[in-house]
């Protein structure tokens, strides 16, 4: 409770922004997937490149909401655009990677429950 008393609109705004941004980034392997494999060819590796590169993405956009809300947080202000992309190819880099296997995951799930194995 004593967080959500101390929660300005301005940090709850880098919070939808930043969570957004990364379902957004998440979920949006669907739909640029089939695009890609037109050019790519229709295999697991192109599905999984995608979810990878959507996720980080994601990642990017919502970094600086990120960085935003975090010195906020500590009582900091955000100096430039530049500052608040500070950190976001190394976060780019692991949301990537947990967006592929959220993708590899969700398509085990997928087979296991087609072959009658849950």
């Amino acid at each position: 409770m004593k967080s959500l008393r101390r929660l300005a609109p301005k940090q709850a705004t880098a919070i939808v922004i930043q969570e957004t941004a990364f379902v957004g980034g998440v979920s949006a392997k669907d739909e640029i997937a089939p695009l890609i494999r037109e050019y790519a060819g229709d295999n697991a590796a192109v599905d999984y490149a995608t979810a990878y590169f959507s996720g980080a993405l994601g990642s990017i956009l919502g970094h600086p909401a990120n960085t935003a809300l975090t010195r906020w947080q500590n009582g900091m202000v955000v100096e430039s655009v530049s500052q608040s992309m500070l950190g976001a190819a190394r976060k780019a880099r692991g949301i990537g990677v947990l967006s592929m296997l959220f993708a590899i995951g969700n398509d085990t799930i997928k087979l296991i429950a087609e072959r009658g194995e849950v």
